[in-house]
């Protein structure tokens, strides 16, 4: 069940960054994003090129969708000011990931836009 629980979610995750990586090449953006995968927890970054060395690139995480199994829960955080992870208000959890995305996708308060 949790692979297909995992299987399902990377679609979800996959899907969303194309989008956004889409938006930012037709704004001919500098950022690019990915994601990554580990321990229940997916990230998104940001990526964009230091400024000393162009042909390094910084990987700067923005977005934690965590899974929670004994409640069968995700749980989403966004970096605060201090770079800590902290739960996304008023929607931190979710059981479907698919409904995460969508508020990060209307995010009003901008708290994952301005990061």
């Amino acid at each position: 069940m949790e692979k297909e629980i995992l299987a399902l979610s990377e679609a979800v995750i996959n899907e969303f960054v194309t989008s956004i990586r889409t938006q930012a090449k037709k704004a001919n953006a500098t950022i690019d994003y990915a994601y990554s995968y580990h321990k229940s927890v997916f990230r998104i970054y940001k990526i964009f090129p230091l400024l000393e060395n162009t042909k390094e690139d910084n990987y700067y995480p923005f977005i934690q969708i965590k899974f929670n199994n004994d409640e069968a829960q995700w749980y989403l955080y966004g970096l605060d000011d201090t770079g800590e992870w902290e739960a996304y208000q008023p929607f931190p959890k979710s059981d479907s990931i698919a409904g995460l995305i969508t508020v990060i996708e209307n995010d009003k308060a901008y708290f994952f836009r301005n990061r």
